[in-house]
């Protein structure tokens, strides 16, 4: 936090935050004017048509009075009821501005967010749980945009709390004295419930991601855990996971209510105190003691709103800087693409001497490799024995700790990686679907290949005449955990496993669509 509004309200680059202030602000000082310009009002009205002697009621009879207007009791109610039509308009324009704002830094931290992480390397992704950058996404994203919109609230509750405190020391300084000692017993007295509301925050965040990791992979799992019936350990580890949530969810409802009551009946204390403090021993005139206590009741009513709203924006924000931290740390991992040389294809490949340590683990030691051009080369070999790896480095996915590799005489080092991996068809060991159709899943929605292409490339596959008896063929919907297309094709024959056929129809579509291209 930076003093009493949250930083995020003040430092968004997504968000124009001075003209929501700078409304903000003027709505302040107009609902502070429209109070008091009653005063005199009031005082005429007690002292039966006399205006009084109090400074404000001085001041604003002399505004009236240099502006041409009668300073009637008619006239300072018209007054009055406009500097509080403008308030309203001026807090409608800034909150409803600052709510458009809000959208916008929740929108902009998932195009930050996305962004980042198709251009990190690919150490830095393969690190990473799919369900924190889901919830990062769909959740925390959200509830930044919603601490923006509470933040705005915040800001506007502490100006307004300026404005009657300005407007208390016009009428008299020891009321607002008064008040403004009892606005800070309020924040002291409750401050420690806001802070425990933060935490919650925190807790509450850091549980959701980790909810959602769990969730996102038993999904990615569920028919290898259903088919050995393992889903009670799996169970019980987001069951803790829901604990952990539900505890934070707890204690920030628990000081929220604590929050409420408590400003409730401080605000009570205080409101009754200065009455009396008012009336008996300060001895003030009728009118003044009026808008005295409308005055610093509101500075009260006003300093429990903002802790109020401060709390939950304290809760929010740790979405936001939670979603932050991801963002910065995925762009500090920007993958450089420092080749400059177009891709030598049609190539053969070659190892020399390379080698590759994982951690504390050699991979490869010294490999010599040769891919010829034109020929299909099959790496052969046990489980973590570096075939994934030999081809990670020809993608240039990860760079060799030693040695060099060769796409025919030039090095790999010295290629532009982009322009190589747009001539490269990847059929991956891991089943990725989209959720889509058949077009889509062939193409990876590049809209660029039509359906002639992915036809073709259907036919390369052995695969068209499958698709073309389903009934709604390229526009077939695909994806799920179960990665089937069904349809009646053939006696027997009624589903069919689409994911790795799709997957090296697309391999092949884009390649040859490439490479025709590139000749």
């Amino acid at each position: 936090m930076s003093g009493l509004i949250p930083s995020l309200f003040l430092t968004r680059r997504e968000a124009a935050s001075g003209t929501v202030l700078f409304c903000l602000l003027l709505a302040g000082f107009a609902e502070a004017a429209s109070l008091g310009s009653l005063l005199p009002a009031l005082s005429a009205i007690a002292n039966g048509g006399q205006v009084g002697n109090s400074a404000l009621g001085g001041y604003v009879h002399g505004v009236l009075s240099s502006a041409g207007i009668l300073p009637s009791i008619g006239n300072i109610i018209l007054l009055a009821v406009f500097f509080m039509a403008l308030k309203s308009f001026l807090s409608f324009a800034a909150l409803s501005y600052a709510g458009v704002l809000a959208a916008r830094v929740s929108v902009s931290l998932r195009r930050r967010l996305i962004a980042a992480f198709f251009d990190a390397r690919w150490g830095f992704l393969a690190e990473q749980k799919t369900g924190h950058l889901a919830n990062a996404l769909g959740n925390d994203a959200a509830r930044a945009g919603d601490a923006y919109l509470v933040s705005a609230q915040v800001a506007a509750y502490a100006i307004q709390a300026a404005s009657y405190l300005a407007l208390n020391l016009l009428i008299n300084w020891r009321v607002a004295l008064f008040g403004l000692i009892g606005g800070l017993v309020i924040i002291l007295l409750l401050g420690r419930l806001v802070e425990i509301g933060r935490r919650a925050g925190y807790r509450q965040t850091d549980g959701t991601a980790k909810l959602a990791t769990l969730t996102t992979d038993a999904v990615a799992g569920l028919k290898p855990i259903k088919a050995m019936w393992r889903h009670h350990a799996i169970q019980a580890r987001i069951a803790q996971a829901l604990n952990g949530v539900h505890r934070s969810l707890v204690a920030r409802e628990v000081s929220k209510a604590g929050l409420t009551q408590g400003s409730d009946l401080l605000m009570a204390v205080l409101v009754g105190s200065g009455l009396y403090l008012g009336h008996v021993l300060a001895g003030l005139p009728l009118a003044e003691l009026i808008i005295s206590g409308i005055g610093f009741f509101q500075i009260l009513s006003i300093t429990s709103r903002l802790q109020r709203y401060l709390q939950q924006a304290v809760q929010l924000e740790s979405a936001f800087i939670r979603t932050t931290a991801l963002i910065e740390h995925a762009e500090a991992q920007r993958e450089i693409n420092l080749g400059h040389a177009a891709p030598p294809v049609p190539c053969s490949c070659r190892f020399e001497g390379v080698s590759f340590r994982r951690s504390a683990t050699q991979v490869l030691d010294r490999l010599d490799l040769e891919i010829p051009e034109g020929e299909i080369t099959v790496l052969q070999g046990h489980s973590g024995s570096g075939k994934t790896t030999i081809v990670d480095l020809l993608l240039g996915l990860i760079a060799p700790s030693e040695g060099r590799i060769l796409l025919g005489a030039t090095p790999l080092a010295d290629v532009d990686l982009w322009a190589w991996r747009r001539h490269i068809g990847y059929v991956p060991q891991e089943l990725n679907l989209f959720h889509a159709t058949i077009r889509d899943n062939i193409t990876l929605l590049d809209s660029t290949i039509g359906d002639a292409d992915g036809w073709e490339a259907l036919d390369l596959s052995g695969a068209a005449l499958f698709v073309r008896q389903l009934p709604h063929g390229l526009d077939t919907d695909v994806g799920g955990a179960a990665a089937t297309v069904a349809g009646d094709v053939g006696p027997g024959f009624h589903t069919w496993p689409t994911g790795h056929i799709l997957q090296d129809t697309y391999a092949n579509a884009l390649m040859r669509i490439r490479n025709s291209c590139a000749g």
